[in-house]
């Protein structure tokens, strides 16, 4: 195939004489030596996170649409409406959002930078009081969130190029730029999301027993592992709540080795309870207490249970707040608690200031502000440790929680101060005179590294309730570090209710998405406009260089002097292609004994033995030559592209152009009469059979151009 490409493009040179070689071939020569555009110019694959949807006690959250597929603008664009809007984090705003949402935005596309610890501190805490805003909103406009990268970024930087050239003066300026500016489709690979059936919540518990007889006291040390952000996949939680997971597995190691010996055995039972769905109203603590309280015959919970401890963000700050429903009662075991916390707090670490913070639970209210009044709710003493005073900081639910905002040397400061504590009421030792600044627990025994390391394991994976799966590595993980340290070690599992479910969750959370580099519509009327331009040029060229007629080559009937057009002798043999085969009639005879052919009007079989079939001599128009060289152009475009459109339209333009010249006996007929499919002849130049009398032959063509 390619050796005959060769010689078809080899004669079409000897063909062409230099003003309409020039215009024909000018535009393919530029296309050739153009810089080809870059594959990841072109498109771009990247992973996107959406933000949360759920329904929570019957009421919608967050976004409600996943499907994405519109042209990319920033938020700087006059329009917006049906558009997909890119926005960066530093640029962005409560207030940008809401325009975006209210001109009806295709989505929105937020995009994050890669180091989130690099983000100013400002752009971070403006971020986190946004994000509670954002899901407390539903909407249908799929809201996500990228990951910044060098591609995404040039998007981004041609995107909000396209956006501002907008505004300019110039309605031309805009036109033009419009016409030739480049855009991007959007476009996500996920289907419409749907609600996830059956998906189970799971808790974490285990036991170190005191020692001595049944009914000895009990004491409860929560924390909840799951973390929450705007979206669920960039949910790290390090503070929230991983500095909580992080004292609890640790305080389970320091008094796993106390409780070993029997000089050290306690007579006070520690129940260690990990809880799941802590960020969903807490629903993992609600649904073990229902078990335990009510459908339980023995249980530590409801035997003596002396106080409940709840740990939440006490990873960060020179700040401990004890949160409680009920200001505890003197001479109770929590009022003892809270004064060995003050105490420990003044005498051992006077950096650190420690308060109390009591508010009433607002039963009103869908959600309950802190961990510990589920507990209170069931009339058992609890009450939340934390750095934050209020439950309404927007550090308990954002994505901007991640690792680098926990400072280890606060994290095991605050762990020791709450195992001294925990310690000084467990073993009486106010009581027994020890002075409170004589620590219990060295610097050696609560090791920082092991903090970091359980630190570092939390953080590396997003810890989202609609995430954590039952079989997951996560949970046998943890599972797995406490059983270490304690006894009876299980999971317990909770399942909405199918009839009135408190918590319904949706997936489509992750997923991808590609931008592909386009043109604006009217780029495609610029585009028709300067084909038109281009075939009109041809066609002047044509008319202006067209030779006047000359005195046909008497001395063959089948060739024309090369010096009447001033190029070379066009004669040869070209497969004839299958949109270019007229009509055959008549059909004679045949070079050995067959019937002979007359030739007609238009196109008849020929006698020669490799059967040629000779376009009619006359004419003498240069418009001739330059029909008969689109005419090899289609020729060699058929070659390797049999079914080509350009090819076809070529073919057309030949056949006007034949009829335009004035001097030819043949007036071509239309492209649409010219037999196709199976009786059309090969661009190979095969053997076939006359359509009118089924006689063999192999049908070229021979373009020599008669007097």
């Amino acid at each position: 195939m390619l050796e005959e490409a060769g010689e078809v493009l080899e004669n079409m040179l000897k063909a062409s004489c230099l003003p309409l070689g020039f215009i024909v071939f000018l535009p393919a020569v530029l296309l050739l030596v153009a810089p080809p555009l870059p594959a990841a110019d072109a498109a771009h694959e990247f992973t996107v996170y959406r933000m949360q949807q759920y329904d929570l006690q019957g009421q919608p959250y967050g976004t409600r649409n996943a499907v994405l597929n519109t042209e990319a603008r920033t938020i700087d664009a006059d329009v917006l409406s049906r558009r997909c809007v890119l926005m960066r984090l530093l640029d962005f705003s409560y207030e940008r959002y809401q325009r975006a949402l209210r001109q009806s935005a295709g989505a929105v596309v937020i995009i994050l930078p890669r180091a989130m610890a690099a983000v100013p501190q400002d752009v971070v805490r403006q971020f986190m009081e946004i994000e509670p805003e954002m899901l407390a909103m539903e909407t249908i406009v799929p809201v996500y969130f990228a990951v910044e990268d060098d591609a995404l970024l040039s998007i981004y930087e041609q995107t909000q190029a396209a956006s501002a050239s907008q505004g300019s003066a110039s309605a031309a300026e805009v036109l033009l730029h419009t016409a030739t500016a480049n855009g991007f489709q959007m476009v996500t690979s996920g289907v419409q999301s749907k609600a996830v059936s059956d998906w189970l919540i799971t808790s974490v518990e285990g036991r170190l027993t005191g020692l001595g007889g049944e009914d000895l006291p009990t004491i409860v040390i929560v924390a909840h592992y799951d973390a929450f952000g705007v979206a669920p996949w960039l949910s790290h939680g390090a503070d929230s709540n991983g500095s909580g997971i992080s004292v609890l597995l640790e305080l389970a190691r320091l008094f796993s080795r106390l409780y070993t010996y029997k000089r050290t055995h306690a007579a006070y039972n520690l129940l260690f309870f990990a809880s799941g769905g802590g960020k969903f109203n807490y629903q993992g603590t609600k649904r073990w207490l229902e078990d335990n309280l009510d459908h339980t015959d023995s249980s530590l919970l409801q035997d003596n249970v002396a106080f409940v401890l709840c740990l939440d963000t006490v990873g960060r700050g020179d700040s401990l707040h004890l949160h409680v429903s009920k200001p505890p009662r003197e001479g109770t075991l929590q009022h003892a608690f809270l004064r060995e916390l003050e105490m420990v707090a003044a005498h051992q670490f006077p950096e650190v200031r420690f308060s109390m913070v009591h508010k009433k639970i607002n039963l009103a209210e869908d959600i309950l502000a802190w961990e510990h009044e589920r507990f209170a709710i069931r009339r058992l003493p609890a009450f939340t440790l934390s750095h934050l005073e209020s439950h309404r900081d927007g550090q308990r639910s954002s994505i901007m929680d991640v690792r680098s905002r926990v400072d280890s040397k606060t994290l095991t400061r605050n762990t020791r101060l709450i195992a001294e504590a925990l310690t000084r009421v467990i073993y009486n030792l106010t009581e027994k005179g020890t002075p409170p600044d004589m620590p219990v627990f060295t610097e050696q025994m609560i090791q920082q590294e092991q903090l970091d390391s359980v630190m570092d394991w939390l953080t590396t994976q997003p810890r989202a309730a609609q995430l954590v799966d039952k079989d997951g590595t996560f949970l046998s993980t943890l599972e797995h570090h406490l059983g270490r340290y304690l006894k009876e070690v299980k999971q317990h599992h909770i399942k909405a209710d199918k009839r009135d479910p408190e918590f319904v969750f949706y997936d489509q959370l992750k997923q991808v998405m590609n931008a592909y580099r386009v043109k604006p519509a009217i780029f495609d009327l610029l585009l028709a406009v300067c084909i038109g331009a281009y075939l009109g040029m041809a066609y002047t060229a044509v008319q202006v260089s067209g030779g006047g007629a000359g005195p046909p080559d008497q001395a063959s009937p089948h060739r024309r002097p090369s010096h009447w057009w001033g190029g070379p002798d066009l004669t040869g043999a070209l497969p004839l292609p299958p949109a270019l085969r007229p009509p055959v009639q008549n059909c004679s005879e045949t070079a050995e004994g067959q019937d002979a052919v007359t030739r007609p009007p238009a196109l008849s079989c020929s006698t020669l033995v490799e059967g040629r079939a000779s376009l009619p001599r006359r004419g003498n128009s240069e418009l001739q030559s330059f029909s008969v060289l689109l005419l090899r152009i289609w020729g060699l475009l058929s070659l390797f592209c049999p079914s080509s459109s350009l090819g076809g339209a070529l073919v057309e333009v030949q056949a006007r152009l034949w009829t335009w010249s004035g001097t030819s006996a043949w007036t071509s007929p239309q492209p649409q009469s010219w037999p196709r499919g199976p009786q059309g002849i090969k661009a190979t130049g095969g053997k076939r059979k006359c359509p009118q009398h089924s006689l063999p032959m192999t049908l070229t063509l021979d373009l020599a151009v008669a007097g």
